[in-house]
């Protein structure tokens, strides 16, 4: 009888257990939203909102975001501690790089009580933006449409438009940089809160692209850009003078005779830089019918972005990563720290092998002790690790210490934006904790995984709202890293008045920001003019030679990397990698090692610096009233192969075969009118070489050992977006190598 009770009282806890477990599970019930309705590049950094409602008592807990349970890096976890009482709903964000995101895939989340798994939710899945990201803000439904209705491919670029509600705007700037495009059109008075307004122009200025448009009925929006945009109060009326749309579209025929539109004493479409972006102006209402539906729409607007040199900040914004690897890796290389040698190591312990263990053996077996070896030589193994560690650690770090890479591009005086990446070495490991600005996005990174976010790294605010990262169970003398991203104020900017004649670049170059640089010079494509150091306040004077930078530079990295590298040449390589990031045009580049804190360790420690000031530099007409963008100041933007091509060691090597190239004559920064290509260089000459005529839709063939130079016809050579197609063909069964050629562009201001 007594087994039967204990049978029946096996079976009443068999039943409940899973039952009470399974309450207890289901405690928190999460929600899980992505920022800007879902949008989000691979490049850019992201907001995973969590909404939790708790279904049982009060507590204090952790919540976690991971990867899954045996996943194949295990499970890394960002964790956030919370509370949350009895019946509450409440929100909480992560903020990480979007391919953090991927990494996980797929991610998971856990609430946790008291070590104990009380909620779970796994991430919905992230449908990465493919393509240049136009997002319309508009009471209507047909803005853009022409452009995308999902993807579209023109002429290798895609572009995607998404519709957005103003709710689901962003009260940081961050967040704009996964969409290159805002549109806002008709949306009421009072739509969008003040601090949307501002975050929308701080936005712009690092490098963000607003258009606004208003037909007859104007936009609530405008005005709060009108000063901006010299626009001023409207007067609505009929447009009937439309060449701007004739010129910009190529087409002499439209599909209306006039425009509604917000003004007619204005032009149909103003522009203005603003920091690193810039604000559009479409003076009528881009939705409305029935010219929104009009044919050869999309060819006007790639004109439009052409023209005002929207594709060049695309560019720009798509060459940017949330986790750059590069500072990661050079942060790496500690200045305090010094790698022991390994031969050390060796010799040290081929001494106690050969010599000391031997001798021990040989001193206990003459005094007829030869079982205290046991013993004996196991401790003295200890004794010698631990002799190596008390008298080697100073040699290798005597105390914590970290390094900090900074990359700080100037956007105007008032704004520049930086991204960090810091390596913390805790002699003695265990836990630490790294404290990071209010204002900055940061997350801890694994250097085992190219970026990838870091296992066991807490996040908390502090009461000042700043970012505390912690850092559990450390080992000794191990490197942990973190990178992080958001603006400075207060930094200055740089001043220049530098024009560019007969091969001479000239004027004067002033530091105003508030740091000295160790050094300071322009970079012209391949080019760098070396200003040497610059203090606070100091200007230089410029006039230097510019070389005649026809051929790029062959690669010899196969070569070198047959060589050993020392440890500088390696820092070396990556801090040039660094400072020379392959962006467009004509920039100030300063370098110094001030301290410029943006994560700093809780703990006596000794910080070092490297940071790298970057700024656009805009060149003045020279006396001919011409800018002149030098050889290979301008990029290829694209190459087209077909046929038996390879590329190698910096050449294209052709046989039977042909490479189309793409040159960026569009993103010189104003209005080009002449474009050299110095075909008569002899590398040139054993290929057949022909240039796309635009305008006609056919290829002409060129003279084989004479330059290329166009200025009355240009317009009838340059595409849609600006550009112009080279083509070099090589029909011979002989392979052929060619470098990628170099153009120089002369023009006006805008």
């Amino acid at each position: 009888m007594r087994i039967w009770k204990w049978m029946l009282v096996a079976l009443i806890i068999i039943t409940v257990l899973p039952v009470s477990t399974a309450k207890a599970e289901n405690q928190v019930e999460l929600s899980v939203d992505l920022a800007l309705g879902g949008i989000v590049k691979y490049s850019q950094w992201t907001q995973i909102i969590v909404t939790m409602t708790n279904h049982g008592e009060a507590f204090a807990g952790q919540i976690e975001l991971g990867e899954k349970e045996g996943a194949r890096h295990g499970t890394a976890v960002l964790s956030q501690s919370m509370q949350i009482g009895a019946g509450e709903t409440k929100q909480l964000a992560f903020t990480v790089p979007g391919e953090s995101l991927q990494q996980m895939n797929p991610g998971f989340l856990r609430v946790k009580k008291e070590g104990k798994e009380v909620g779970k939710k796994e991430l919905p899945q992230v449908r990465y933006a493919d393509g240049n990201v136009v997002a319309v803000l508009d009471g209507g439904s047909n803005t853009f449409h022409f452009l995308a209705g999902s993807n579209i491919e023109e002429n290798q670029r895609r572009y995607a438009v998404e519709r957005l509600k103003p709710e689901l705007l962003p009260d940081e700037s961050w967040l704009y940089k996964n969409i290159d495009v805002l549109a806002v059109g008709n949306l009421p008075n009072a739509t969008l809160s003040a601090n949307q307004i501002v975050v929308l122009k701080e936005w712009v200025k690092r490098g963000g692209v607003l258009i606004l448009y208003a037909g007859e009925n104007g936009s609530g929006v405008l005005p709060a850009f009108a000063s901006e945009l010299g626009v001023g109060t409207g007067a609505p009326a009929k447009q009937t003078q439309l060449d701007e749309i004739r010129a910009l579209s190529g087409k002499s025929a439209l599909s209306v005779d006039s425009l509604p539109v917000y003004d007619p004493r204005k032009p149909l479409f103003i522009s203005r830089e603003s920091g690193a972006g810039l604000l559009l102006f479409a003076n009528y209402d881009i939705g409305a019918e029935p010219f929104a539906s009009w044919q050869y729409n999309r060819d006007l607007w790639r004109a439009i972005f052409s023209k005002y040199k929207v594709v060049e900040r695309f560019d720009r914004s798509n060459s940017q990563f949330a986790v750059d690897s590069t500072l990661l890796r050079l942060s790496q290389n500690i200045p305090d720290v010094k790698t022991p040698w390994v031969g050390t190591i060796i010799l040290i312990w081929s001494i106690y092998l050969i010599v000391l263990a031997p001798c021990l053996y040989w001193g206990l077996k003459k005094l007829d002790r030869r079982e205290w070896a046991w013993g004996i030589i196991p401790i003295s193994a200890v004794l010698l690790t631990v002799g190596v560690y008390v008298v080697g650690r100073p040699f290798i770090v005597s105390a914590d210490t970290a390094f900090h890479v900074n990359t700080i591009n100037i956007a105007d005086d008032e704004l520049a934006e930086v991204q960090t990446a810091s390596s913390f070495l805790a002699v003695s490991g265990g836990t630490f904790e790294v404290r990071s600005l209010p204002s900055f996005q940061t997350v801890p990174v694994s250097n085992h995984r190219n970026g990838g976010m870091a296992a066991s790294g807490s996040m908390e605010a502090d009461h000042s709202d700043n970012k505390v990262l912690r850092y559990d169970n450390v080992p000794y003398l191990s490197i942990r890293q973190a990178t992080a991203m958001g603006v400075k104020t207060g930094i200055g900017s740089f001043a220049s008045k530098l024009t560019i004649e007969q091969n001479r670049i000239k004027g004067t170059v002033s530091n105003h920001t508030t740091y000295p640089m160790d050094e300071l010079y322009i970079e012209l494509g391949r080019q760098r003019i070396d200003l040497g150091a610059a203090k606070p306040g100091e200007t230089k004077q410029v006039d230097a030679l510019l070389s005649n930078n026809y051929l790029s530079k062959q690669d010899f990295s196969a070569e070198r990397d047959q060589r050993k590298r020392t440890d500088e040449e390696r820092i070396n390589e990556l801090k040039d990698a660094i400072a020379n990031s392959g962006q467009i045009g004509i920039r100030l580049i300063g370098i110094n090692q001030a301290a410029i804190p943006v994560m700093e360790m809780e703990k006596p420690h000794r910080a070092h610096y490297w940071n790298v000031f970057q700024e656009k530099v805009t060149l003045l007409p020279a006396s001919s009233g011409r800018i002149i963008y030098p050889y290979g100041t301008l990029p290829i933007d694209d190459t087209k192969v077909t046929g038996n091509v390879n590329y190698r060691d910096g050449l294209w090597v052709m046989e039977k075969g042909s490479v189309t190239f793409t040159l960026a004559v569009n993103r010189a920064p104003f209005t080009p009118k002449k474009v050299q290509i110095p075909f008569d260089q002899s590398v040139y000459h054993p290929f057949k070489k022909e240039i796309y005529r635009a305008k006609a839709g056919k290829w002409e063939e060129l003279n084989k050992e004479k330059p290329l130079s166009l200025e009355q016809q240009l317009s009838d050579y340059l595409t849609i977006e600006g550009k112009l197609l080279i083509r070099f063909s090589n029909d011979t069964n002989s392979p052929l190598s060619m470098p990628e050629p170099f153009f120089q562009v002369e023009g006006v201001e805008n």
